[in-house]
């Protein structure tokens, strides 16, 4: 009696026990769907230069590109998100607005002509935004998305050192424009100055000239 009075002892205990773990795993899985259910926050765009085309547009698809590569649901198979349904369709749709953005750089806004070479970091961001979505291994969507922040970064850079370029490049020649106007005055004043002798020597001699006739 006694040793099955324990048996059964053994058996709550160990119930409990898995009761306690199943109530505990529930509680996990609840708290990580919560937390990956909320909706993005609000972003901020600070120190940017209004002189650089595109520089905000670039750097919105960064933030973007940046969220979903900190946290990529639609490929989770082993966690509990893979049982969400909000946010991966969520995620999905921010990804097809960042591809159409990347290509848009990609095709128009890094290169004037559409017979120009296509800017080499925006052509490899488009790239790696292309990889599928749901794939969590081989690469891994993830490491995808930080290839192409990695190239829209690089693009940036870029797009301010041109910057950089145009404005010396404006400085230095209207400083030149400004010299060279300057030395057309000097060289101006100059031959007035040589010629003011010679133009009154002449009309000294058209008055002289009728008053010695007369």
């Amino acid at each position: 009696m006694q040793e099955m009075k324990q048996d059964e002892s053994h058996m709550r205990g160990r119930g409990r026990i898995g009761v306690l773990v199943l109530l505990l795993l529930v509680v996990f899985c609840v708290v990580v769907m919560v937390i990956n259910s909320r909706k993005p926050q609000y972003q901020t765009l600070e120190g940017l230069d209004k002189k650089v085309k595109g520089a905000h547009f670039i750097k919105v698809n960064e933030i973007l590109v940046k969220e979903m590569a900190d946290n990529w649901l639609p490929n989770d198979l082993f966690w509990p998100t893979a049982f969400l349904d909000n946010m991966p369709n969520f995620q999905l749709g921010v990804l097809e607005v960042v591809r159409y953005n990347v290509r848009v750089v990609r095709d128009n806004l890094s290169r004037m002509r559409t017979t120009d070479r296509l800017d080499p970091s925006a052509e490899a961001a488009f790239t790696n935004l292309s990889n599928d979505p749901f794939k969590w291994w081989f690469p891994s969507a993830e490491s995808k998305w930080k290839l192409a922040l990695t190239q829209l970064e690089t693009y940036s850079w870029g797009m301010y050192r041109e910057a950089i370029v145009a404005w010396v490049v404006a400085g230095v020649l209207g400083f030149v424009i400004i010299a060279i106007a300057l030395a057309a005055l000097v060289v101006f004043a100059m031959e007035r100055r040589n010629r003011w002798p010679r133009l009154r020597n002449g009309l000294q001699a058209a008055l002289v000239v009728p008053v010695e006739n007369h």
